[in-house]
């Protein structure tokens, strides 16, 4: 996926920013943190799409929205003790680092290979899918892996 250089740049400069912060979150462990700054990367997109249109970009924006708000939204619940069963593996969201990563690394490219975002976006689909009931259940019988 060819972008515009100032898009390609900047998004990889606010990409490169919060994975920092998710990396020091993941470190401590602090899940609220974590996913606060996971957010600023399809806010990050929404904003781009002001100044450019790209449809990859759009399924981008899609599966991490999607994916923020499945985590949270257990988190939440799994602090409210609603579905105490269903809970979030703390391997999950280190993962979710990971990927976020290597979706930075992509930015940072001249090119963005659309195979590698294409196969890190169902990585994270899949973390998110961990995040429901019938995903968790796949996780615990060993299914899904983290």
């Amino acid at each position: 996926m060819l972008l515009p250089e100032d898009i390609r740049q900047n998004l990889a400069e606010q990409f490169t920013f919060a994975v920092e912060r998710m990396v020091q979150a993941t470190t401590t462990r602090d899940a609220p943190n974590q996913l606060y700054y996971f957010s600023a990367f399809y806010s990050e997109l929404n904003r781009t799409f002001n100044r450019h249109w790209d449809p990859e970009l759009a399924l981008l924006h899609l599966v991490l929205h999607d994916t923020h708000n499945k985590i949270i939204t257990r988190v939440s619940q799994q602090g409210a003790g609603v579905s105490p069963q269903i809970g979030v593996p703390v391997a999950l969201l280190e993962e979710l680092t990971r990927q976020a990563v290597k979706l930075t690394a992509l930015f940072h490219e001249d090119e963005v290979n659309v195979l590698e975002l294409h196969a890190i976006e169902t990585r994270i689909s899949e973390l998110a899918y961990v995040c429901t009931g019938n995903g968790f259940y796949l996780f615990q019988r060993g299914l899904i892996k983290i």
